[in-house]
């Protein structure tokens, strides 16, 4: 997971803080808060399931596709994807 951040490097204002401070300990606020925008990011796009999973540190498949599930954050299948794999699928068949 991502490395601890001190929270007095993210300026909050005090009604957000208390009301994160009533539900998470102070020292997990900065990694809850990074964590949130590193799972915003994803879905706007601005970086990749990939790019987010370095940077919050995992190292194992399981541990990376359990953060994402929790988050709702699941691979994008498209028709383009769809129809790549169709043309795959067909040239393997001969």
């Amino acid at each position: 997971m991502a490395q601890q951040a001190h929270l007095e490097s993210i300026s909050l204002p005090k009604n957000v803080k208390d009301a994160l401070l009533s539900k998470l300990p102070e020292a997990e606020i900065a990694t809850w808060a990074i964590e949130a925008m590193v799972v915003e990011a994803v879905r706007e796009h601005f970086i990749s399931r990939n790019k987010a999973a370095t940077l919050l540190g995992f190292e194992d498949y399981e541990s990376r596709d359990e953060f994402f599930e929790r988050h709702e954050l699941f691979n994008e299948y498209t028709l383009e994807m769809l129809e790549q794999d169709l043309k795959a699928i067909d040239k393997i068949r001969g």
